[in-house]
């Protein structure tokens, strides 16, 4: 980080842009608020290099550039290179929003400054990364007492200060189907030429969805046990799809000493079956040819 002007400046134009995007409407309705992302970690004496280890954590530090939530905008703005980004998200992957920040404020400020407003870059950046166990992890722990309540969903995580009915934290409901069925706009031609990446975790067993859209239905039903793996994908005609086998799928073949070209992507132009067993290997179904990509 020391010295790195490129990020520095790139850091500076997402952090101004923010502030004027976000800043009226908080201005609006509460107290004058001067910064909302005050840092994004643009520091040029190395400080962020010294403070991102677990050790060095303090959960007594409120000073906003040390909040989970500033992190997590970092993360979500692509603005680290490879490297920086691994070693922060080694750090704040395990900050969790428990039973216990939930009733300590103080807490609640490092793990969720800005509560459920600063928690859906979070949740991308893990779905991006594939990081399943954090996704879904993160999703009960910020929704699931919202759901034992019976309420609907809340704009505040702690337990005394409920305001129900935001329809803004229906984030988590979208990447939470959007991990879990994988189903995705394709780069070039939409849900034409969908993308097909559910995220795997060893705490869901099975998980099915469907996706309207204009040309018909597309769907995905997958099941895992720990020696296999199943998954069907159904597609209207017209429409064609890359799927990509979840590496804990690929482990069970691998496992089983068979041999696997590519990457574990595949390209279908109809609708298709893929059965991994650890005695079988990859197995293929589809009415029509299936691509190794």
């Amino acid at each position: 980080m020391t010295g790195d002007d490129g990020y520095a400046k790139r850091a500076e134009r997402l952090r101004d842009s923010l502030q004027r995007l976000i800043l009226p409407y908080v201005n609006r309705n509460g107290p004058r608020v001067e910064r909302l992302v005050p840092d994004l970690f643009v520091r040029k004496d190395g400080e962020w290099e010294a403070f991102a280890t677990p050790e060095a954590w303090n959960f007594a530090d409120t000073r906003p550039n040390r909040s989970e939530t500033t992190n997590a905008w970092v993360l979500w703005s692509g603005v680290l290179d490879e490297a920086h980004a691994n070693r922060l998200w080694e750090v704040v992957q395990d900050w969790r929003i428990d039973a216990i920040s939930r009733r300590d404020h103080t807490r609640l400020f490092n793990v969720a400054r800005s509560e459920m407003y600063g928690l859906w870059p979070r949740l991308v950046y893990a779905r991006e990364r594939g990081d399943a166990a954090v996704l879904y992890r993160d999703v009960r722990d910020a929704v699931g007492p919202m759901a034992l309540h019976g309420d609907s969903l809340w704009e505040h995580l702690t337990e005394d200060a409920r305001s129900s009915a935001h329809a803004f934290a229906a984030f988590s409901g979208a990447l939470l189907y959007e991990g879990l069925t994988g189903i995705r706009p394709g780069p070039q031609g939409g849900y034409r030429h969908c993308l097909i990446d559910p995220q795997l975790d060893d705490s869901i067993r099975w998980a099915r969805g469907h996706m309207e859209i204009e040309q018909g239905t597309i769907g995905v039903n997958w099941r895992q046990t720990a020696d296999s793996f199943e998954m069907s994908v159904g597609l209207p005609s017209g429409v064609t799809a890359e799927v990509r086998l979840p590496p804990a799928a690929l482990g069970i073949a691998l496992r089983g000493g068979h041999r696997l070209e590519g990457r574990g992507w595949y390209a279908i132009e109809s609708s298709a079956t893929f059965v991994v067993t650890f005695g079988e290997g990859v197995r293929m179904e589809s009415g029509r040819p299936i691509r190794t990509l």
